[in-house]
């Protein structure tokens, strides 16, 4: 995230921001990258401390001061996540659903009723795949979903081959 973004002065080189080590806030090593990339739940700053980058969790972001034992010189922000934020705001504008993702739609119904309609119950989009189906099982399947998505979006891929003997 730039530093602007949080209030910030984009003017400012980074060299004049700094972390500053409040009571609770700790330091990781750098080491720890991994770990804390996949807690997208929490943000946590890139320092420089005394020369050597860690992470660090908690604590204050302040300007125009000087690197001491508790400031120290803010290198990167990685902000929290939400499921939510990842993804095309406008697909779940245009698709009426919570969340950007969608699964599904693989076809002789392996994406089944039950999966399209708690993909649907949980905010997201899920498309039943009918290729291979016939045209009874396709109905069947057109029935259940309608009586259990409670209104929700779901999707169908139709596609009916009649195979001749």
């Amino acid at each position: 995230m730039a530093l602007s973004d949080r209030g910030m002065s984009p003017q400012a080189s980074a060299g004049e921001y700094f972390w500053e080590q409040q009571e609770g806030a700790v330091c990781h090593p750098l080491a720890t990258l991994p770990e804390h990339l996949r807690r997208l739940h929490v943000p946590f700053y890139l320092v420089d401390n005394q020369g050597e980058r860690q992470i660090a969790l908690g604590g204050g972001i302040y300007s125009n001061i000087h690197a001491d034992t508790r400031h120290h010189p803010l290198l990167a922000i990685a902000m929290a996540q939400t499921i939510n934020a990842l993804g095309d705001p406008f697909f779940c504008r245009d698709h009426q659903i919570q969340y950007p993702y969608m699964a599904g739609a693989m076809a002789n119904g392996i994406a089944s009723v039950e999966l399209v309609a708690s993909f649907a119950a949980a905010g997201l989009l899920a498309s039943f795949g009918a290729a291979g189906l016939s045209l009874p099982e396709i109905d069947q399947a057109i029935i259940r979903l309608h009586n259990t998505t409670d209104g929700k979006p779901y999707c169908f891929n139709l596609k009916y081959l009649k195979v001749s003997n």
